[in-house]
Order: structure tokens, then C-alpha cells, then sequence
């Protein structure tokens, strides 16, 4: 208000010249404060964007490291299911190796009979034992690969 009763003096003691120069630092007064004002909400806004990248850039690499481990997690679990599979198959072979020399010491038939019996029941039970084991470790990973991943989801 008080430059705009030095305006008003300024005209009517005739001066145009400085009327104009006080109207042009007036508008560029209000132009710079104009643009202060706009650059710090810009400051300040791209400071939140900033901040906002930064957690998110944090909880991905959680995220991203809960996966990985699960991960590691199933592949040693892999290399154990394989070597149980393996430890199956050996003992399957093991059984079935022994089957000829029994075999050839039966003196009737229902001794290679009870043989076949025995070597089928034998061979059965590597394959129920060796499933089983399979499956309670395909089940105990399934729950340490999921532990990592269910304790970023609940946060």
C-alpha cells in the first residue's frame, strides 16, 4: 500500500520516468516472490517424491531378498529330494541284485515263489519308505521357503 502512495506522489509530482521504474520493480518484486514461493513448493514436493522412492526402493529389496532366500531355500531342498530319490533307487537295485542267487538256491517252486514274494514286498517297501521320506521333505520346504516370503507379507 505504501508503494502504491508513492506511485500516486510520484504522478502527481509529474514524473513518469519513475512512476514506470517503481511499476517495473513492483512487477518484478512480485514476479521474483512469485517464483521463490513456486520453487519451494517444487523443493518440497520433490523432496516427498524423493522420500517416497527411498521406502519404496527399501521394502522391494526386503521384498526381493525374502524371495531369493525362499528360493535357495527350495533348491537345497531339491538336492535333497534328489538324493532320497537316488537312496530309493539304490536300495531297489540292492534288493533286486540278491534275486538271482536266491533265486537259484530254491529247490521247488513255491520256495522261488515265497522269494518273488519276499524280493516284491522288499522292493515295495523301499518305494513307500522312499515316497515318504520324499513327500515329509517336500512338505518341510514348502514351509521354510514360505517362512521368508509370509514374514514380509504380514508386515
Amino acid at each position: 500500500m505504501a508503494d502504491g502512495s508513492r506511485t500516486a506522489q510520484a504522478s502527481r509530482n509529474g514524473n513518469p520516468e519513475r512512476e514506470a521504474a517503481q511499476k517495473m520493480a513492483e512487477s518484478q518484486r512480485r514476479v521474483a516472490d512469485t517464483l521463490t514461493e513456486q520453487s519451494g513448493r517444487t523443493f518440497e514436493s520433490v523432496a516427498q517424491a524423493g522420500e517416497i522412492y527411498r521406502d519404496a526402493t527399501g521394502a522391494a529389496s526386503e521384498d526381493m531378498s525374502a524371495l531369493l532366500s525362499s528360493c535357495s531355500v527350495v533348491a537345497r531342498g531339491l538336492q535333497e529330494i534328489q538324493r532320497a530319490w537316488f537312496d530309493t533307487l539304490q536300495k531297489s537295485w540292492q534288493s533286486s541284485a540278491k534275486a538271482p542267487q536266491t533265486m537259484l538256491r530254491c529247490s521247488s517252486f513255491s520256495q522261488v515263489a515265497e522269494s518273488h514274494r519276499d524280493l516284491l514286498r522288499e522292493s515295495l517297501d523301499a518305494w513307500l519308505e522312499g515316497n515318504a521320506r520324499m513327500l515329509r521333505l517336500a512338505g518341510k520346504i514348502a514351509e521354510d521357503a514360505a517362512r521368508p516370503i509370509e514374514s514380509r507379507a504380514r508386515r
